[in-house]
């Protein structure tokens, strides 16, 4: 086409756009008087009222008869709910618009609509171009409505109409996601269930188009479970609807202590991955139930979220950095601040002599482009007389379909030390997987240590022994390494320039098996006691469990070993949805739960297993920055 014809082309378009009448915004209802609070409560100026029925509909009038009516003290609950509607707020002038919305609907347990996460919703979504639309949906619940079928047929009309109106507002069809939190979370989840089992008979030519959203977004939703003690969805739930076609993706944040719901969110994604809907969890440490952008580290959903999004093609990446822009100083003021924390230079003790040193311990250096000092676990030859198994050499080589460096027939484990350059007195210990058969040395191993260095934290990469011993637990000779070595880091921490009680362990798959293991008191020690050394004990402060494999059986039953009845140090999970592993975990989180183990759980919506810590385009390539924020925030604590 030549320059000429294109730039025609070009200016008749833009003619035809002059000449085409603008789309005519739909026409507001009237408000009523509570509607105008939430106006006044919002602060986002006068909204576009959109009624859900038509005049004169029964579905207008409130569940129980009375009066619709609004509560301020410093936050506003309205009830007895009249007239359902959407209240659309577009984004405002002056920052980027998209053709994107989503419908969020407030929680209040059925019982009445709590408007403050929705205000806090919406200004982040403004930031990001999105209109949001507050659902204004039945309440209180009704005795005869067990399955909340009232308030989901306003949900289902609510996605009908503004798809409806959705040119008016230059918005796309296609872009139309619902939010919730708590019972509004609930809501939201069964509009995504049941988007293609209407729950009302269509009254008119709205009701001919999708209530299909295009994702969902829950907030502690409620209700999910069958009880708070296990991991069971609630039988009111059609949980048989979940399809990995038709179920829409889904997105969930919950904090772990917020025990009255978090079993049924666990059972909810469970089963969303028996089903291979696309999903994501983000479990944080603590904060209760309730709250948005007024509690940290709940407010932290935005980044993974905002990712979420743009995945789903609701947003352009670019504006990924204008949503952490915004919630940087709104995570600065809900943080603790304290200055960074700053220890004297190692002093460690000698490690092996270079003539000593296995082709693994080599490779290790070849990998970090330094020398480093590498410490055998046992004395003597480092091997253990009680070992059934002898090796003539440990074995190097590339796998197969991945090409990722892994390493075999290990008999006399060690340790090697990755000093930080600026140590702030902690130290970790990692431990490779490779299903207690090989290590995966480099992508689990040394670009961990290196990671960890970065962040102020001296490492130590263990070479346990593999494969399994024939005859043995398949973790049995390998809990013995991870045990001694972090004895041996506790014994000498003067020396590592760690701190004895701020050591902590990070495991990927069989690696996170065995991290949990050190983390679990067990009946009786792996090993007997042989010196000095044996005296520190083999607990760690914290640990940081990556895609842990053998957490649990396929029937959800947690390994024995990994059971307790006190609450294990701080531990830090994270892990794919699309992880074979990912299911049994679900199982291993609740039992840590139960016990109040501070926990952060983060399921990521792709990702697989075995990535390590490289980068990647799938969701779970973000795990070190949130890992890396969870080690700042143990640490401030």
């Amino acid at each position: 086409m030549s320059p000429i014809l294109k730039v025609s082309i070009l200016l008749y378009s833009a003619l035809l756009l002059i000449a085409l009448p603008a789309l005519a915004a739909p026409e507001s209802a009237e408000p009523t008087d509570v509607e105008r609070q939430v106006f006044n409560y919002m602060g986002h100026g006068d909204a576009t009222v959109l009624r859900l029925w038509p005049e004169g509909s029964d579905r207008n009038k409130s569940s129980n008869g009375q009066a619709e009516s609004g509560k301020l003290t410093d936050k506003l609950r309205i009830t007895n709910l009249e007239k359902p509607s959407l209240l659309v707020y577009p984004p405002p002038a002056g920052g980027p618009r998209l053709d994107a919305a989503v419908i969020h609907c407030p929680g209040g347990g059925y019982r009445y609509l709590a408007m403050a996460n929705p205000k806090q919703f919406v200004e982040w979504m403004h930031q990001l171009g999105v209109t949001v639309a507050v659902l204004k949906y039945h309440t209180p619940r009704s005795e005869n409505d067990p399955k909340h079928l009232v308030p989901l047929a306003d949900g289902q009309r609510a996605l009908r109409v503004l798809r409806h109106h959705a040119k008016a507002l230059g918005l796309s069809p296609d872009k139309i996601g619902i939010a919730g939190s708590s019972a509004g979370g609930h809501l939201a989840f069964n509009a995504c269930l049941h988007h293609d089992n209407p729950t009302y008979e269509a009254i008119d030519e709205i009701d001919k188009l999708s209530c299909r959203p295009a994702y969902g977004m829950l907030f502690y939703p409620a209700y999910l479970g069958k009880d708070r003690n296990t991991i069971e969805g609630h039988p009111s739930l059609e949980w048989d609807r979940l399809q990995q076609d038709g179920t829409p993706p889904i997105f969930m944040t919950i904090n772990g202590d917020d025990r009255s719901f978090v079993s049924g969110n666990l059972a909810a994604m469970s089963l969303m991955s028996k089903s291979k809907v696309p999903a994501e969890l983000h479990l944080w440490t603590q904060g209760g139930h309730s709250g948005c952008f007024d509690k940290y580290p709940l407010a932290e959903f935005a980044r993974p979220a905002a990712r979420f999004l743009v995945r789903q093609e609701m947003l352009p990446k670019k504006l990924l950095k204008t949503s952490d822009d915004w919630l940087d100083p709104v995570v600065a003021k809900l943080r603790k601040k304290t200055d960074p924390a700053k220890a004297d230079a190692p002093h460690p003790p000698k490690g092996l002599p270079d003539g000593e040193l296995s082709a693994i311990d080599r490779e290790i250096w070849k990998a970090a482009g330094q020398s480093l000092a590498v410490y055998g676990l046992w004395p003597g030859d480092g091997k253990r007389a009680d070992d059934p198994f002898q090796a003539e050499a440990e074995t190097l080589r590339a796998a197969k379909n991945s090409g990722i460096a892994i390493a075999s027939d290990v008999t006399a484990p060690t340790m090697t030390f990755f000093p930080a350059d600026k140590p702030n007195g902690r130290g970790v210990l990692v431990f490779p997987g490779g299903g207690y058969g090989i290590l995966a040395w480099e992508h689990e191993g040394v670009k961990v240590a290196q990671w960890l260095n970065e962040q102020g934290i001296h490492a130590f990469l263990v070479k346990y022994r593999t494969p399994r011993r024939k005859g043995l637990d398949k973790h049995a000779v390998a809990l013995q390494d991870a045990h001694r070595a972090i004895r041996l880091v506790r014994s000498q921490a003067e020396a590592f320039g760690v701190s004895p009680d701020n050591i902590g362990v990070l495991g990927f798959s069989a690696g996170g098996h065995l991290a949990a293991l050190t983390s679990t008191v067990q009946e009786k020690p792996s090993y007997q006691a042989i010196d000095e050394i044996d005296k520190a004990s083999p607990l760690p402060d914290f640990n940081i469990l990556i895609y842990p494999a053998y957490t649990a059986d396929k029937a959800g039953q947690v390994d024995p070993m990994l059971l307790q009845e006190k609450k294990a140090s701080p531990t830090f999970i994270a892990t794919a949805a699309d992880d074979r592993f990912t299911l049994e975990q679900y199982h291993f989180v609740e039992s840590r739960l139960k016990t109040k183990t501070p926990l952060a759980f983060h399921v990521y919506e792709t990702g697989g297993h075995g990535k390590g810590i490289l980068p990647g385009p799938h969701a779970f390539s973000q795990w070190p920055r949130e890992c890396a924020r969870w080690l700042e925030d143990l640490k401030n604590d």
